[in-house]
């Protein structure tokens, strides 16, 4: 239900553009954007902005200042709320051409869930999960792929192996949203006599369709650097200090799914 706060709200939107129109040569700095549409309320108040989010039943359009407003879609003449939806139909799972150059704000928050053991060897057992939340008001998140792989050193080569590897796709992240993901368990071991694995570190990134970056989380942090080759990497793979595939090992009983 619409409040009457919420009414005012959005006929001033509607509004405001008009009568900057009327009198642009005196107080408004004219702005040129591509895509301008004038839009209808069911009042019938009248404003030209372009359409640049859809999310649910919420609309932003961006005014010709450059301000973004939020509009209930159902504020909207039927008409307009035709083309809107038409619209997200079209777009939905795109980049913003205002964005295509940006990242949109996302937290990331991992978990190992990691619990030690210790006896004649040393047993490690995790239960990963990742937190994402966005935290951008234009940004919404379509199809995205969340990655999540784990690191060790492996006692009996002394090389960084990749351990694990878990992936999540088609993750719609609304605007202001968050969501938590719960990964597969799994267990390392070691012993003092060169058997097994010992935890190193992680790489946690959203990307979207295209392979672009959105949000990512590293340890050790240097690992930001080398995001390109991690992305190359599966369970098994040894790699070098720039996270380079070197080769294959054999994940053994040091590693328990």
């Amino acid at each position: 239900m619409v409040t009457g706060r919420w009414k005012k709200a959005v006929a001033t939107v509607f509004r405001r553009v008009l009568v900057c129109g009327l009198v642009l040569s005196v107080t408004c700095a004219p702005v040129v954007l591509a895509e301008m549409r004038r839009f209808t309320s069911i009042d019938g108040e009248m404003t030209e902005g372009k359409l640049v989010a859809v999310d649910g039943a919420e609309v932003t359009l961006q005014l010709p200042d450059g301000k973004k407003v939020p509009v209930p879609l159902e504020r909207f003449s039927e008409t307009d709320q035709e083309f809107i939806r038409n619209w997200h139909e079209e777009n939905k799972g795109k980049v913003p051409d205002h964005l295509k150059d940006k990242r949109p704000r996302v937290d990331v928050q991992f978990n190992s869930g990691r619990s030690i053991i210790r006896s004649n060897n040393q047993s490690s057992h995790f239960m990963p999960s990742v937190v994402i939340e966005s935290r951008d008001a234009i940004y919404p998140i379509h199809d995205a792929t969340l990655n999540i792989l784990m690191t060790a050193k492996s006692m009996r080569t002394g090389k960084s192996v990749v351990v694990y590897k878990h992936v999540f796709e088609g993750i719609h992240l609304p605007v202001s949203k968050e969501f938590r993901f719960q990964c597969r368990p799994f267990q390392l071991w070691y012993d003092e006599n060169g058997s097994g694995f010992k935890f190193k570190g992680y790489s946690v990134w959203l990307e979207d369709p295209e392979g672009k970056v959105l949000a990512e989380l590293h340890a050790p942090p240097t690992a930001a650097n080398y995001v390109e080759s991690i992305q190359t990497l599966d369970p098994g793979d040894t790699f070098d200090r720039e996270y380079k595939k070197t080769g294959v090992e054999s994940l053994g009983n040091g590693v328990k799914q």
